[in-house]
């Protein structure tokens, strides 16, 4: 296996222009909103001929809450081990992003209203 690190960016939102979309240019993109109610406001969606807003937001309503036992959000003391899942998880592919522990902190770190991560922690 070839290792060597090219400096590179990342773009990860792709706006294909209308009359291309037909042209196979992009990716098939899906998506599920998060705040449909809003996405319809400010009209980056709509809503179908036969749905109602009330149908909509039941539709992508969210459980009140996670499925997921222990799930709880970043914390610092979290970093460490996120950090070695994700570089241990990246090993199995070719082409990866390469982040240093600090640009792990700096890009994962939840952040009101910019982001949000979460972890889940197994108590024995």
């Amino acid at each position: 296996m070839k290792f060597e690190v090219v400096r590179m960016v990342e773009i990860n939102f792709l706006c294909v222009h209308k009359k291309l979309r037909s042209k196979r240019v992009a990716p098939v993109y899906w998506h599920r909103s998060l705040n449909p109610k809003k996405l319809i406001e400010v009209k980056f969606s709509h809503l179908s001929r036969k749905m109602t807003m009330q149908r909509t937001l039941k539709l992508f309503r969210l459980p009140q809450a996670p499925k997921t036992p222990g799930l709880v959000a970043l914390q610092k003391c979290d970093i460490d081990g996120a950090f070695k899942l994700l570089t241990d998880y990246l090993k199995k592919f070719a082409l990866v992003p390469k982040f240093t522990r600090d640009d792990f902190e700096h890009f994962f770190t939840p952040k009101a209203d910019v982001i949000y991560t979460y972890v889940v922690r197994v108590i024995f």
